[in-house]
């Protein structure tokens, strides 16, 4: 649980560095953790808002959303 919210902590600093790839790749890698907290989903859903703001139209944004939407998907109903 804390390697994924570490991940994504990262990610969220690579975003504010300007570094579009590395913050779609540990936000994608935080994802695929089979335990986690309560607090990844709407830590990556601020993350992949911020991406899409950040850089509109960039296919890894689309991607890291995609890959959350999913993941919101498999988590069932009532996961925001």
């Amino acid at each position: 649980m804390r390697v994924a919210i570490s991940e994504l902590d990262l990610a969220v600093l690579a975003d504010r560095r300007g570094d579009l790839d590395e913050a779609a790749a540990l936000g994608t890698t935080a994802l695929t953790h089979r335990r986690r907290s309560a607090q990844l989903v709407p830590r990556a859903a601020d993350l992949a808002r911020d991406l899409a703001a950040r850089y509109p139209g960039e296919r890894l944004a689309e991607s890291f959303a995609e890959a959350l939407a999913g993941d919101r998907r498999a988590l069932g109903p009532g996961v925001t």
